[in-house]
């Protein structure tokens, strides 16, 4: 039996996504007109209909793009 949070169908496969890191920012940062695409990207992730991956070199990108926008501990707490 699937888990309950598993919205797939039997025999289903899942995707498996590398994440952009423009996705993240996407989502974040608000950015027009991509949020959307990126927001349904990452509820996907969420309910395990596909299996979203992000590189480790991400992390450190998107903590230095936000720096403009955030305060230090608001950029950790993205992270």
């Amino acid at each position: 039996m699937l888990p309950k949070r598993n919205l797939r169908k039997r025999g289903q496969k899942s995707l498996k996504i590398l994440v952009d890191t423009n996705i993240i920012l996407d989502i974040i940062l608000k950015r027009e007109p991509h949020i959307k695409a990126a927001q349904s990207i990452m509820t996907k992730c969420a309910n395990r209909e596909n299996t979203g991956y992000l590189a480790a070199h991400s992390i450190p990108n998107i903590f230095y793009v936000l720096r403009k926008e955030y305060s230090q501990k608001e950029r950790r707490k993205f992270i």
